[in-house]
């Protein structure tokens, strides 16, 4: 401490997107994750919960059996499904670290991009589907951080894509 100031080192101080080079980052919102999480340990504390009733019935192990699965089931989506999307000079890299595994995709075997869009109560749903020769993506708003962005990065960058200069081209027939 130097005059009441813990002494921090810059790196980390600074966002981590800086040290990426312009790249857009995707990755899951805190939110998604802790509420899976909290679900989860509910699902395991009930179980535990029914565990020491006193009075067991076949009905209550039938439910033990059943939160005590889904819990499991959901810790198991959580770290299957979590992944890290960067973007930019013209590739995707998805790394999914739970799996020690990383993919990567050019823009230029972009065979599809479909947006769905879904109104709900208050928000609207977005789910961006990405289709390449060597596999799919899919991304939604409401738990990936960065998903405009991203979006927008995808439909300047994705091929056949042919820029105008302000000439149009007259349509034959």
């Amino acid at each position: 401490m130097l005059m009441g100031k813990p002494i921090i080192p810059e790196v980390m101080v600074c966002s981590p997107n800086k040290f990426n080079n312009g790249m857009i980052e995707c990755k899951p919102k805190g939110k998604a994750i802790v509420s899976l999480g909290l679900f989860a340990v509910i699902c395991y504390a009930a179980s535990l919960l029914l565990f020491s009733v006193a009075a067991k019935t076949t009905f209550i192990y039938v439910v033990i059996v059943l939160l005590t699965v889904l819990g499991l089931i959901i810790n198991l989506r959580m770290f299957m499904t979590y992944k890290v999307i960067t973007v930019g000079k013209g590739k995707l890299f998805v790394k999914q670290p739970y799996l020690f595994r990383t993919k990567t995709y050019e823009l230029i075997n972009l065979k599809l991009v479909n947006e769905e869009k879904i109104k709900t109560f208050n928000d609207e749903y977005k789910e961006l589907l990405l289709e390449f020769d060597n596999g799919k993506l899919k991304l939604n708003k409401q738990e990936y951080t960065d998903y405009e962005r991203f979006k927008s990065y995808i439909d300047k960058n994705k091929p056949g894509k042919k820029k105008n200069k302000g000439k149009s081209k007259k349509s034959l027939g």
